[in-house]
């Protein structure tokens, strides 16, 4: 979502984006797992959780997969542990239905 942290949450927070709110927290989760870990590799990360989201398989072993074609700069010990639990968010986030 464009403008999520500087637009979408504040105007979540006040009452005038009901239409998003039930996302705020998955979206959150995410962003806070890429802003803040400090060995979240993207190259690793970014492409298992579009795997996962995408249903290319189950989550730690695409990270596994993502964590191998990415030799050079995996070297950073957790990018595995880091990119299965985005893939797991990921899913989670595509399977959600609003009711």
């Amino acid at each position: 979502m464009n403008g999520f942290v500087h637009d979408v949450i504040p105007k979540v927070c006040q009452g005038k984006r009901q239409d998003v709110a039930w996302a705020v927290p998955f979206a959150a989760a995410v962003l806070d797992e890429l802003a803040l870990a400090g060995c979240n590799i993207y190259n690793v990360v970014i492409p298992a959780a579009t795997a996962s989201a995408m249903k290319a398989g189950e989550p730690d072993l695409i990270a596994a997969e993502a964590e191998q074609a990415a030799y050079i700069t995996a070297g950073i010990p957790g990018s595995k542990a880091h990119a299965a639990e985005a893939g797991k968010m990921a899913r989670s986030i595509m399977e959600y239905e609003v009711k």
